[in-house]
């Protein structure tokens, strides 16, 4: 087949839009995963196959399937296809450790955890290394550190499972903490459980965002009752102003408490639920900036790997 390599005839995007259609057996899916029309896909699986001078897809079902052929050919392109994320991989690695940067993705609560005092810290130690900041979702963190656009994620104990195979080590540990009105019923109680919060109002973080928001919410289903959520945010911010103006209660990291906010009281949880501060990063990949950064972090945090 190198002929056909050497000629052009068979392009990296022909593979990757046939492996694709291979692994989901199904144009249209297939398509959608490769943000593509259906037609521009069918395409260049025709081509591939015309190149080749044999059929990789049998479509004479309702189904679509694979003959001997394309069986084969969808291993090989498996292979091919991740032996060249590694490679290029690699060479971003060191394109970066060579250029002296680290791209750290960060949810927004991380900077109220001591995060400055452990940057300060670190460009002490590093003052050549130029520090980039990247506000992401967790979910968004693990795409990014597979693509190696950031080095280090920073997230909570509740994104844990949802950050495999990188690797997670606790920061910080923080526990939750309930956040209500001064105006609410509850403001004066001295600690506050799940099953005192089952007839109020909440206000909560996107669960597909935010792995704390769906560890709440299982625990409160372990107990019986489900959050009533009245209103699902993104930012910190619009959490607290709907806490401010008495139209919902919140479950939040300890670290909240550090900031000003208006006319809120912050009461401590009985439930414990861990909001643990977490670094993620991949260590099969990670150059020495990113252990002196870990390590900067775990002394900063006073903490042990999780």
């Amino acid at each position: 087949m190198n002929h056909l390599l050497d000629s052009g005839r068979i392009s990296m995007k022909m593979l990757r839009y046939f492996a694709a259609v291979a692994q989901r057996l199904h144009f249209g899916l297939a398509a959608s995963d490769l943000c593509i029309s259906k037609s521009a896909l069918s395409t260049q699986v025709r081509e591939l196959e015309s190149v080749l001078g044999l059929s990789l897809l049998d479509r004479s079902h309702k189904r679509v399937t694979l003959t001997a052929a394309g069986a084969v050919m969808k291993l090989e392109c498996e292979q091919l296809l991740a032996a060249m994320e590694q490679s290029l991989n690699r060479v971003l690695q060191v394109g970066r450790s060579q250029s002296q940067t680290l791209n750290i993705g960060l949810i927004s609560s991380a900077v109220w955890d001591g995060l400055f005092s452990a940057i300060e810290s670190f460009r002490a130690q590093r003052p050549q290394v130029a520090v980039n900041f990247i506000e992401l979702a967790p979910s968004e963190q693990r795409q990014a550190l597979r693509e190696q656009r950031i080095d280090v994620g920073l997230c909570r104990d509740g994104d844990r499972q949802a950050m495999a195979p990188f690797s997670v080590q606790r920061v910080k540990s923080e526990s939750m903490w309930v956040v209500l009105s001064e105006r609410h019923p509850l403001a004066l109680e001295p600690v506050l459980s799940l099953r005192q919060l089952q007839h109020q109002d909440w206000v909560m973080f996107d669960p597909k965002r935010s792995g704390s928001a769906a560890m709440v919410q299982d625990h409160c289903r372990q107990l019986g009752f489900v959050p009533r959520v009245r209103h699902q945010v993104v930012e910190p911010q619009t959490m607290m102003a709907f806490v401010s103006a008495n139209q919902a209660l919140a479950l939040v990291p300890e670290c909240f408490r550090r900031q000003q906010w208006h006319k809120v009281r912050f009461v401590p949880l009985q439930d414990p639920l861990a909001a643990d501060l977490c670094v993620v990063h991949d260590s099969r990949q990670s150059h020495r900036l990113v252990a002196t950064f870990i390590d900067t972090l775990l002394t900063i945090g006073n903490c042990t790997d999780g």
